[in-house]
């Protein structure tokens, strides 16, 4: 009697534990006009540089009979070489949830370097293979951590839940390992509090972290012409 009682009681905890959750970095759709920018510190070795990232969600398009969302991604820096870039992304709103991988559902890609035309590309992966696998997320040793991780931004703070894991990749040929760390709460924008990615390759280690500093409902596309 007391055995099977127990056999009960282990399994409910099982149901009730929360899983550990893969996938991609940005998950939840946030509502329209919402953005975030993100400060970005990148190091390798002694050697470090600081740049920014913004995330919006900028309207809503119907794409043969499928209720989409435009997002834009801007990366930029005032470092000497890097390149200032944005990608703009027409997505199902039914590929966003928990576990997806929404930008890699996307059905259309843009990329607009600054100073180049926009050009129209199959993915972000097959583009950049490094911010693709970035975005993707874990896909393997997933974890959620004990000790939540505090993100402090310009309006107050976020008490974000760590998701950790390890995805591979191939970055120009040399056989990578990424590391990564999401920091998630469900008030912050597009339930992303921050990142931390250590990305092993050819005998190096690259570290960057991802800290969310402002947000905003008021988010305008900064290319809303590009054409389907």
């Amino acid at each position: 009697m007391i055995g099977r009682f127990l056999i009960t009681l282990f399994s409910l905890f099982a149901l009730l534990a929360e899983p550990p959750v893969g996938g991609g970095c940005i998950q939840k759709l946030a509502p329209d006009g919402t953005w975030a920018e993100y400060q970005v510190e990148i190091k390798l070795g002694g050697q470090g540089l600081n740049s920014s990232w913004l995330i919006r969600s900028v309207g809503q398009f119907t794409h043969n009979g499928q209720a989409c969302r435009w997002i834009e991604m801007q990366q930029s820096s005032q470092y000497p070489g890097f390149k200032n870039l944005t990608w703009r992304c027409l997505v199902p709103e039914s590929e966003f949830g928990e576990g997806k991988f929404p930008l890699g559902k996307a059905v259309k890609v843009w990329q607009k370097a600054e100073g180049e035309e926009a050009q129209s590309v199959d993915s972000i992966i097959s583009k950049d293979a490094l911010f693709g696998a970035l975005m993707k997320g874990p896909d393997k040793a997933l974890k959620t951590e004990d000790t939540a991780e505090v993100v402090k931004w310009q309006g107050g703070s976020y008490e974000c839940q760590v998701h950790s894991g390890d995805s591979e990749a191939s970055l120009r040929g040399q056989d990578a390992i990424i590391h990564h760390h999401v920091y998630r709460n469900a008030d912050a924008p597009f339930q992303l509090g921050g990142l931390l990615w250590e990305v092993d390759a050819a005998g190096q280690t690259v570290t960057i972290k991802m800290t969310l500093e402002k947000q905003g409902t008021d988010a305008k596309a900064q290319y809303p012409d590009l054409g389907i």
